[in-house]
């Protein structure tokens, strides 16, 4: 009978101790985390021009309203960087941005067709200069 009482008790024992590895050692792991993108949206001003972008996760679009040349892009936002495809009177091309970690400021790289190192661009976020067109 002592020795009946000891092995039920043991097997408790590993019974308990297999639902408490089943339920801690065998969890699922957690989705992986969504991807990370910087917000680019407002207004800038840069030197190619007023620049609006508008973000939709980590979707962006882009375009200087200048009414002598309208250009426009659509990119695609992946940690700090911008790179997009764009469009305008005078062709177009690729490019991409860097955002700073206050996200009030980038530097970054354009070009025709498939280039993406025709010419350098810089932006400071905020209000557009005095008779910028919008």
């Amino acid at each position: 009978m002592k020795n009946t009482r000891k092995i039920v008790r043991y097997a408790a024992l590993i019974a308990a101790a297999l639902l408490l590895a089943v339920a801690f050692g065998c969890a699922s792991a957690p989705p992986p985390a969504a991807p990370s993108c910087s917000d680019f949206t407002g207004t800038w001003n840069t030197t190619q021009g007023p620049l609006s972008i508008e973000q939709n996760g980590c979707a962006a679009d882009g375009y200087f309203p200048s009414p002598t040349r309208f250009s426009s892009f659509r990119g695609v936002v992946t940690g700090n960087r911008l790179e997009f495809s764009w469009e305008g009177p005078t062709g177009s091309g690729m490019g991409a941005i860097y955002i700073n970690e206050t996200l009030d400021a980038f530097t970054g790289t354009f070009g025709a067709g498939t280039r993406l190192d025709d010419a350098t661009w810089e932006g400071v976020k905020g209000v557009w200069p005095e008779g910028s067109p919008r």
